[in-house]
């Protein structure tokens, strides 16, 4: 929703009427969202409520633009205007067909998957936040996909930038009750492509150095599995570990910005925001040398191999002397990823769809 939030913000700068349609949430907000009555009723809100509601709507703009892949079943209510979809990763569907083996879906998950992507397909235009996410598309869409594909960098979704330094310590002390000890900061969820035990092994194995040994490793987002927590504490490293779970902006702009560095290690991402999060911090990032995180870190990183826990704890102390140079570069490259450049890709995609005869999709 952010990502929507901050397209129509930056559309309606430029002067451009936009529209927005969502699901209201009826029969879910009576339910916990993560309960299984609670799923059952969000589904039911959006597969049942919400499409009856498009019937009875009256569509009057020149594109129709959805910003989430996930959503592209609801073309099947707008055959007569000119459609464009973001998307932001297909690994969803790479695992419904079984390519992903860390990530099994059920019976019904695949079915499920394999419908939306068959809609996705059908879009006239199909802007992807990564060249990965587009080539991996194409790869999976073979020739039954008519959609005009094209790379959108995303920008920043929030103003990220250097704390001052009193702040940044201010906020610290809050956060971790110190503002003086060294810390790696890892950002993200529990889904398998994390690699959040992968976190924890670069980490028992980096802090075997001498330049590491007082490190703590802090974490936000998502609080870690128990596993991941148990092989932490079994290893004797629980004392260094500070679990934050989720945190707002600025408590995450002071952790970036006061980090020894973000430890990154995706197997796979359709883009991965954190790195420019980061960077635009002037924190220096360490993140997998595989695409696309290689490509949206550029040269201001440290590449690792996530497979090898201790490989990679060897490379980043060998690359460590050089971290100031990488904190600069990674500065400079995260201005790549600007929200203005962002608009201007997506005003560029919408006048191309309105010159266009729309497809009468089926």
């Amino acid at each position: 929703m952010r990502f929507t939030d901050i397209l129509v913000s930056g559309l309606e700068d430029r002067g451009i009427h936009v529209e927005v349609v969502r699901p209201s949430p009826f029969l879910g907000r009576l339910f916990a969202a993560d309960s299984g009555v609670g799923k059952v009723a969000g589904a039911f809100d959006r597969f049942i409520l919400f499409p009856c509601s498009l019937l009875f709507s009256k569509f009057d703009g020149d594109v129709l633009h959805i910003p989430d892949h996930g959503n592209a079943i609801y073309l099947m209510w707008f055959r007569e205007v000119p459609v464009v979809v973001t998307c932001h990763d297909v690994q969803p569907y790479r695992s419904a067909r079984e390519e992903i083996r860390e990530n099994s879906l059920g019976m019904f998950s695949k079915i499920y998957q394999h419908w939306v992507f068959s809609w996705i397909k059908r879009a006239e235009y199909l802007a992807c936040v990564s060249e990965t996410t587009r080539d991996e598309f194409l790869q999976l869409a073979g020739n039954t996909s008519t959609a005009n594909t094209r790379v959108i960098d995303p920008g920043l979704t929030y103003p990220y930038s250097p704390m001052l330094e009193e702040e940044a310590r201010h906020r610290l002390r809050r956060l971790l009750g110190d503002d003086q000890s060294p810390f790696v900061i890892h950002v993200g969820s529990n889904v398998w492509y994390k690699n959040r035990l992968g976190v924890a092994k670069i980490f028992s194995g980096l802090i075997g150095y001498e330049a590491f040994r007082g490190m703590r490793l802090v974490t936000a987002g998502r609080r870690l599995t128990r596993d991941v927590r148990t092989w932490l504490v079994e290893q004797g490293h629980g004392e260094r570990l500070k679990e934050l779970g989720p945190v707002e902006d600025e408590d995450l702009r002071a952790l970036y910005s006061k980090a020894s560095f973000l430890l990154f290690p995706s197997f796979v991402e359709g883009f991965g925001m954190p790195i420019i999060e980061a960077q635009a911090c002037g924190c220096l990032v360490v993140t997998s040398d595989r695409s696309p995180m290689r490509d949206v870190a550029g040269s201001g990183s440290i590449l690792i191999d996530p497979l090898h826990p201790l490989d990679a704890a060897r490379t980043i102390n060998d690359q460590w002397k050089e971290r100031d140079t990488m904190r600069a570069k990674g500065m400079a490259n995260a201005k790549r990823y600007s929200v203005d450049a962002m608009i201007s890709g997506y005003i560029e995609l919408y006048n191309q769809a309105m010159g266009r005869e729309p497809t009468r999709r089926k």
